[in-house]
């Protein structure tokens, strides 16, 4: 994290590097932190195929499941060629598309990085 937050001094926001501050931040288990980085990639326009499915088991940690498949929709529109795509689906959704989202909305205070921005 602090060698992103020195690019990103230098270079400003980037997707590639919200991409790599998302992985470090799953590697410390900062999953609310993780996907911030990421929907931030995804609004700089990143074109790695594996934000959409980061993203997917993300929320879907947090319970919201309908959103969770509509990251893994869009990267089957996007890149259709994927090759981690099927078995993430399989993975979080082994009965198919969900009806409803176990809790779309919740605050999760433990995820709260404690050492401010990156």
């Amino acid at each position: 994290l602090e060698a992103c937050k020195s690019l990103y001094k230098s270079f400003g926001p980037h997707a590639d590097l919200y991409c790599l501050a998302g992985d470090a931040y799953v590697r410390l288990k900062l999953f609310g932190d993780a996907e911030t980085a990421y929907f931030s990639a995804l609004l700089l326009g990143s074109s790695d195929p594996s934000l959409l499915s980061n993203l997917a088991n993300l929320v879907h940690m947090r319970g919201d499941q309908l959103l969770s498949y509509s990251f893994l929709e869009l990267s089957s529109k996007k890149t259709p060629d994927f090759k981690h795509l099927k078995s993430v689906r399989n993975s979080l959704f082994p009965n198919g598309k969900p009806t409803s989202s176990s809790t779309p909305f919740q605050y999760n205070a433990d995820q709260i990085a404690t050492n401010g921005h990156f």
